[in-house]
């Protein structure tokens, strides 16, 4: 089943500032989150899905239900999959078209850290899972 981005509830893919010039290229085309995040478990994206990339110009809070503020440019893309790995099994290829910042499984480690806000011990754990999702510009 293919929904359109007016139909689904996960109609985006939130990225900070940072990543925005390499969305604005197309150069970034690949995100990690954490958790596994494949179909049908919660903030899961399917293949053939249209979504919008939006940046985050000032973080919400889920805890406080404060929700976040984008700035207005959106990104129309299509996801062609995801896949859930267990983090320690990342290969080089696996970083890929992901984040410029994200070279390895250390830097993907601190970069989880920062923004999920995760203790290192939970990243470092074995089974810690991570979702990989691909998408392509629209």
């Amino acid at each position: 089943m293919t929904l359109d981005i007016e139909d689904t509830k996960r109609n985006h893919i939130t990225l900070k500032k940072f990543y925005r010039s390499e969305v604005k290229d197309k150069s970034l085309t690949r995100i990690f989150r954490p958790g596994n995040r494949e179909c049908p478990n919660e903030k899961c994206y399917f293949g053939t899905q249209k979504v919008f990339i939006k940046i985050l110009d000032i973080g919400g809070s889920d805890y406080h239900k404060i929700e976040p503020i984008h700035l207005k440019e959106k990104y129309p893309v299509e996801i062609i999959n995801s896949k859930c790995l267990k983090l320690k099994d990342l290969k080089k290829l696996d970083f890929k078209n992901c984040g410029s910042d994200l070279k390895n499984i250390e830097t993907l480690k601190s970069h989880l850290g920062l923004i999920y806000n995760l203790e290192k011990s939970i990243l470092d754990d074995k089974n810690f899972e991570i979702t990989i999702t691909d998408f392509k510009y629209l």
